[in-house]
C-alpha cells in the first residue's frame, strides 16, 4: 500500500513537467500540431491566433490595416515586438520579456481597453500562450 502512496506523487509530477511548455487550460501528452492546444511560441501563435484570427481584411491585413497593425504572417512580428503602440505610445505592442506592460495583452485581456478581437474575448488558455511568449522573451521561434 505504501509503495502505491509513493508512486501518486511522482506520477502527478512527471506529469505537470511533461506539459509545462503548452501553456493551455488543460494538457495532453499528444503532438501540438496534431491536438490543438497552442503553445508559448511565436509560430504557434501565428498559426493558430494572429493569422485566422487577426489577419483578415478590414482588421489588421490588407492595404489599411487597423492602426498599422499588420498581423500577417510576413509583417507580424516586426510590426509587434518592440513596436510602439498608435492608440498609447508610451507602450510597446510587445515588450519582450514584460507581457503586463504589453499593448497586446491590454488589448486582448481587455485591461482597461476595448477588448480584441471585436467579435469576442479569446480563450484563457489562448491569452495565457500570448503572455507566456512575451514573458519568455517574444523571440521570433
Amino acid at each position: 500500500m505504501k509503495k502505491s502512496l509513493y508512486a501518486f506523487p511522482v506520477f502527478f509530477s512527471l506529469v505537470f513537467i511533461s506539459c509545462a511548455d503548452k501553456i493551455t487550460s488543460e494538457c495532453s501528452d499528444s503532438d501540438t500540431s496534431t491536438d490543438g492546444l497552442l503553445t508559448a511560441r511565436y509560430s504557434d501563435i501565428q498559426a493558430k491566433v494572429f493569422t485566422p484570427t487577426c489577419a483578415v481584411t478590414g482588421c489588421h491585413a490588407g492595404s489599411q490595416p487597423q492602426e498599422g497593425l499588420d498581423l500577417s504572417a510576413s509583417k507580424a512580428y516586426q510590426n509587434l515586438v518592440n513596436a510602439k503602440s498608435r492608440q498609447k505610445p508610451e507602450l510597446f505592442r510587445v515588450k519582450p520579456g514584460d507581457a503586463a506592460n504589453s499593448y497586446i495583452i491590454n488589448k486582448i485581456a481587455a485591461n482597461d481597453f476595448t477588448v480584441m478581437p471585436p467579435t469576442g474575448r479569446l480563450a484563457a488558455a489562448i491569452i495565457d500562450s500570448v503572455r507566456a511568449w512575451i514573458d519568455q522573451g517574444a523571440l521570433d521561434n
